[in-house]
């Protein structure tokens, strides 16, 4: 016969002592949370009853069951972002857009450099001349490195590196492209991209709110990508629409229509980005960011590529006309 043994902090153990002393597991049957714990005969006491020798565990119950890792999260793939605690959805989030800024302004910022330093612009001039061959061939490398960057995605240092010339070829191109007699008229690709840079800015800033969910005991929730991304859209629209009316040059305003065209394009890309953030918090792991903003950034040069070719034949047309 044997005792009923407890731990402190945790439910009653029942084990049974060995008639040949031999150590034994003991278990909490009513959640089926195993111990270490050996339990050894010892001689009878005064009463004829054998008594049970216990041994601390290492931990308690209540320990272990808080150090058990979930089921779909042991190599099941499926311990994404989305389902984590609220600070790594935040962190993932910030990681993921903050790099993606950064890689918008970088590339803004060599086409600025190109185009408005008088040096520099006329390098520009000389090496990639306005439709020129040069100026495809540059083109082309621009268009080329697009899958190559999706290919080496995961071949870390290397997808960094070639991220960075990259960018610094697109910069090039943006700033050659806006040359009088480009391919590109009304400094549309300027447009394009200052206008993304604003809208990741502004999901940047309203995807790292949250709110109290009553339903979950008042903890912290982000805001959708959805959400954020419509307020991001308000302003960004708002703030673009008032500086080409009121602060840029007269020259800006030569074509309304290319504006119009840009700005609608820069909206689809926008409305697709909200979406393929959130895809990839449902998808992707927490380390996974730098993977996720190489993603987002092919992809995101895919759709302008797509626009820019539209541009490129309706300014050829128009021309033709």
């Amino acid at each position: 016969m044997a005792k009923v043994s407890t731990v402190e902090g945790t439910e009653p153990i029942s084990c049974s002592a060995g008639i040949d002393g031999t150590a034994q597991q003991c278990s909490t049957t009513p959640n089926d949370v195993e111990l270490n714990m050996v339990v050894v005969a010892v001689p009878c006491g005064h009463d004829g009853v054998d008594e049970v020798a216990t041994v601390e565990p290492s931990c308690t119950a209540a320990e272990e069951r808080r150090t058990q890792i979930p089921m779909h999260s042991m190599g099941h793939g499926t311990n994404v972002v989305s389902e984590l605690d609220f600070f790594i959805q935040r962190d993932f989030r910030k990681k993921l857009l903050t790099l993606l800024l950064l890689q918008l302004c970088f590339t803004l910022m060599i086409a600025f450099i190109f185009r408005l330093i008088p040096v520099l612009r006329n390098a520009v001039e000389i090496v990639f001349p306005p439709q020129s061959i040069s100026a495809l061939v540059l083109l082309l490398l621009v268009c080329c490195g697009i899958p190559t960057m999706a290919l080496i995605k995961e071949k870390h240092p290397w997808n960094m590196v070639f991220t960075a010339v990259w960018s610094l070829l697109l910069g090039i191109f943006i700033a050659a492209s806006d040359l009088p007699g480009a391919y590109f008229k009304s400094h549309v690709l300027f447009t394009l991209f200052v206008e993304l840079a604003i809208g990741v800015f502004f999901l940047l800033c309203f995807s790292l709110l949250s709110y109290q969910n009553v339903e979950t005991n008042n903890e912290p929730v982000l805001w959708s990508f959805g959400v954020a991304g419509f307020f991001s859209y308000i302003l960004w629209l708002t703030i673009s629409a008032v500086v080409y009316a009121k602060a840029l040059p007269a020259d800006f305003s030569e074509n309304d229509a290319h504006f119009a065209t840009m700005t609608v394009a820069a909206s689809l890309i926008f409305i697709w980005l909200c979406y393929d953030s959130a895809k990839l918090c449902r998808k992707m792991q927490p380390d996974d960011y730098m993977k996720g903003v190489l993603c987002l950034y092919t992809d995101l040069f895919y759709m302008c590529m797509c626009c820019c070719l539209v541009c490129v034949g309706g300014s050829a047309g128009s021309a033709g006309a």
